[in-house]
């Protein structure tokens, strides 16, 4: 098979995800496949429970395959972004503090997932290559064969395909439909800490004008050990802000006298820049949402692959889940681009991707320490300061790890992380060796005369 060549061939995408669509797209115009994209539900908007979506924080991964695949899209959604160029860390004293996210004053995009949908769901509508079916819950799936039943009427249909792609979330039916066949792995993680979302919306000025609750251009971060908010904003002025913190902690959170208590004490920089009594009513009424990370392997056959949330969710607290997802699609299409053979071109995916994905789950779980604690602390903003200075007087050669993450995106994650290992252990090296200067320096002046004096007596 070569996709270049092969405009008969045809596509079927399971899931009418950000993922989804996206893959959906990369095929019909990077191959010129015939797709059709399937979904359970009776539309797009239906795809997404807007109490409970949070915003993507789109980096230079995503981006890189939304300009590849179409790039009008890719600057329109960074136009309907937000750039945040770091956080901004609020203490419990009031005080805060800005910490960058890269040392070359890089920026990631805060966007509403919506957002992304609609301009995706545009470009589908007017592909002619494309077609989307809605009402078609998948029941079976056996080699290239599909069978679908509309969940209302019961109406079973049927459908064949050169490729089936696994888009539909953590919880995949192509997933549970390929482990029939096949021996593969699936293991499930729960985080100790569920979210809850808050809206927060603008100031409205003593003129009538509105403005921003919070500086628009940064993360806000409350870092409290054991638990956590953040406040990324969006174009309109408003912040779409999540809570993190054990199940118990928000179940308590529902009684609204402890919820202000609870505000007012632990974020006072928070609660003064909004309505107390909305902010109060949506964590008694807001949906609590609780979060895990789930992985397979192998994510193929020889007719199915799996890709986004359905082979890989993994936690969000490095705000990365998304742009792992569009990089799949990119190296996807890599993949069958380079090989003609298609089952070879899925096994190579599958076996190039495994090792990537297990590096991005682990630094996506360590990131929940650094936003909640570690930011905090003197130690982690002097290792922070060293990593900017080397990175910027070896550019290429040294980068801090969220900022190889997020913004190379032509470097594998397994290889950011071997690296990270190699600096880790220079950082290591050199603060043994220091410690040992010094403690020769302080024997040789502070110990070393007693010490001849002894030898003297013996």
């Amino acid at each position: 098979m070569s996709p270049s060549s092969s405009s008969s061939r045809s596509v079927a995408v399971i899931g009418t995800g950000l993922v989804g669509c996206l893959a959906a797209l990369g095929f019909a115009t990077q191959f010129s496949w015939t797709v059709d994209i399937y979904d359970a539900r009776s539309s797009t908007s239906q795809a997404i429970d807007d109490t409970r979506t949070i915003n993507l924080a789109l980096s230079n991964r995503g981006l890189r395959t939304f300009e590849e695949i179409n790039p009008e899209i890719a600057a329109e959604l960074v136009r309907q972004s937000v750039p945040l160029y770091g956080r901004t860390i609020h203490k419990r004293d009031g005080k805060t503090e800005f910490q960058a996210y890269g040392p070359h004053g890089e920026a990631i995009y805060s966007i509403n997932r919506l957002t992304m949908i609609a301009l995706l769901k545009e470009a589908i509508d007017s592909c002619p290559l494309i077609k989307t079916h809605y009402s078609r819950k998948l029941i079976k799936s056996d080699g290239r064969n599909l069978l679908f039943e509309n969940p209302v009427t019961g109406e079973h249909v049927s459908a064949t395909a050169d490729l089936i792609i696994g888009a539909d979330g953590a919880y995949s039916a192509v997933r549970e439909q390929m482990r029939r066949v096949i021996k593969m792995d699936l293991s499930t993680r729960w985080a100790p800490l569920s979210y809850m979302k808050i809206e927060v919306p603008p100031v409205v000025l003593a003129d009538g004008s509105t403005d921003h609750a919070f500086d628009p251009d940064k993360l806000h971060v409350w870092p409290r050990k054991d638990f956590l908010l953040i406040a990324p904003s969006n174009p309109d002025k408003t912040f779409t802000c999540v809570l993190w913190a054990p199940e118990a902690l928000l179940e308590r959170l529902r009684d609204k006298n402890y919820a202000l208590q609870f505000f007012t004490e632990e974020f006072p920089s928070f609660i003064t820049a909004t309505s107390p009594e909305d902010v109060v009513n949506q964590v008694t009424t807001g949906p609590i949402v609780p979060m895990c990370s789930t992985k397979c392997f192998p994510m193929n056959d020889e007719h199915r692959i799996l890709i986004g949330d359905a082979a890989h969710a993994i936690v969000p607290y490095l705000g990365h889940g998304a742009n792992v997802g569009f990089e799949d699609v990119r190296i996807l299409l890599e993949c069958l681009s380079c090989e003609p053979d298609q089952r070879t071109a899925l096994d190579t995916y599958s076996k190039m991707r495994h090792n990537d994905l297990e590096a991005i789950e682990g630094i996506a779980w360590g990131h929940k320490k650094e936003l909640s604690q570690s930011v905090l602390e003197v130690r982690y903003k002097l290792r922070k300061s060293l990593d900017f200075f080397l990175a910027r007087a070896f550019p290429g050669h040294w980068a801090p790890l969220y900022a190889a993450v997020t913004f190379e995106a032509g470097t594998p994650y397994s290889k950011v992380v071997e690296r990270h290992r190699r600096q880790e252990l220079i950082v290591s090296s050199f603060q043994w060796v220091v410690t040992l200067l010094l403690l020769v320096s302080i024997w040789r002046t502070l110990g070393h005369p007693g010490w001849t004096r002894f030898l003297v007596l013996e």
